[in-house]
């Protein structure tokens, strides 16, 4: 082995041999909680640290971390495709249900300030490591642990700048959220289950507005024809419909802005999510893409000026429609009317917003 890639291995046995002691001793799960943790942007920012700055082998560097990641062959197990993924791990639970639901709202309420931080900022790492240590102390199913490993992928080029790379792990993040938030509903249905069918109270959810329009307040414009066309075809009152950075559609004055957008987000019946390439750059859009998701809620993502393959992560799962296509946008005034329980109205009374919407994004 040359001199250098043996200095890589040592260095490397040695970083990462710290880092799995640390694991070790804060999650009490070695085994799982070091391949979840490790199997994200903290294995990918060490590797191309290590390849770039000592200009080394990258399969030595590849094959160290993963060595470590997964650790000598006898300690593999138990593997997390061997554990029961249906149900809460009861044996390994260290949380009550609503304390756990608890942490994990504050954690998604934590990671709102996270975006603004550097891509390799320590507060992301921090943030991680926490999130998986919750979640295992949960006892929540395995295959959300291994969804929540899942989120933190992430491909990179080595020229890729920060800014990019920022973009990049807020985009994860956002999975990462989507995970804890269906985590949070995962334990509220079981503690729900464990309650006396006679002592159970029917769940309050408080009125809300009937369409969601996630946005980035760069694309109102584009937000604005989409809202006359729904009024158009569905014969919507300006109150149904929630869109922030549209005047006659945002907050009421006073409203407490994150409380009240994140109700909404989570109660709306129909969600629209406008897809530009501002919006994909926008950590708020990021967030209430993510936790509409993770509710498992109705959610029609609407591309504006971008394709499908914009759309990364577990959101590309979703069948998108395109503001520039005409059949589209009335398929998607149709998929709205549907989930509202209306009918869409007659073509002549909407017909010039659906030409005057996609000829806006054709333009842009």
């Amino acid at each position: 082995m040359p001199l250098d890639d043996q200095l890589a291995t040592d260095t490397i046995d040695e970083v990462m041999g710290f880092r799995d002691a640390l694991i070790a001793k804060f999650s009490q799960s070695a085994e799982t909680g070091t391949e979840l943790i490790l199997g994200g942007v903290t294995r990918e920012m060490f590797g191309r640290f290590i390849s770039d700055r000592c200009k080394l082998s990258r399969a030595t560097v590849t094959t160290q971390i993963a060595r470590h990641r997964l650790g000598p062959k006898e300690k593999r197990e138990p593997s997390v495709t061997n554990i029961d993924r249906k149900a809460p791990d009861q044996a390994r639970r260290a949380l009550p249900p609503k304390r756990a639901i608890e942490i994990l709202k504050k954690l998604i309420e934590d990671a709102q300030t996270i975006p603004r931080e550097s891509w390799t900022s320590p507060k992301r790492d921090g943030w991680k490591d926490t999130a998986q240590v919750a979640l295992e102390q949960a006892g929540v199913s395995n295959s959300l642990l291994q969804s929540f490993g899942r989120a933190q992928t992430i491909a990179f080029n080595t020229d890729s700048s920060d800014e990019e790379m920022r973009e990049k792990v807020n985009s994860n993040l956002a999975g990462m959220v989507a995970v804890l938030q269906s985590a949070i509903n995962a334990l509220s249905w079981e503690l729900n289950e464990d309650t006396p069918l006679e002592n159970r109270r029917p769940i309050e959810v408080k009125p809300t507005v009937s369409i969601f329009i996630s946005h980035s307040s760069k694309d109102a414009n584009v937000a604005f024809a989409l809202i006359e066309l729904l009024r158009a075809a569905l014969g919507l009152r300006a109150e149904d419909i929630r869109c922030s950075s549209v005047d006659g559609y945002r907050l009421p004055g006073g409203a407490n802005t994150e409380q009240q957008l994140r109700q909404e987000v989570n109660t709306a019946t129909a969600f629209i999510g406008l897809i530009t390439t501002d919006s994909l750059a926008s950590p708020y859009v990021m967030f209430e893409l993510g936790a509409r998701w993770g509710a498992g809620l109705h959610m029609l993502p609407l591309l504006a000026g971008v394709d499908a393959g914009y759309i990364k992560g577990p959101l590309s799962g979703i069948n998108a429609l395109s503001c520039s296509s005409d059949a589209q946008v009335h398929q998607m005034l149709t998929d709205i009317a549907r989930e509202l329980s209306l009918s869409v109205g007659a073509p002549a009374a909407y017909v010039t917003y659906v030409k005057r919407l996609v000829e806006l994004v054709k333009t842009r």
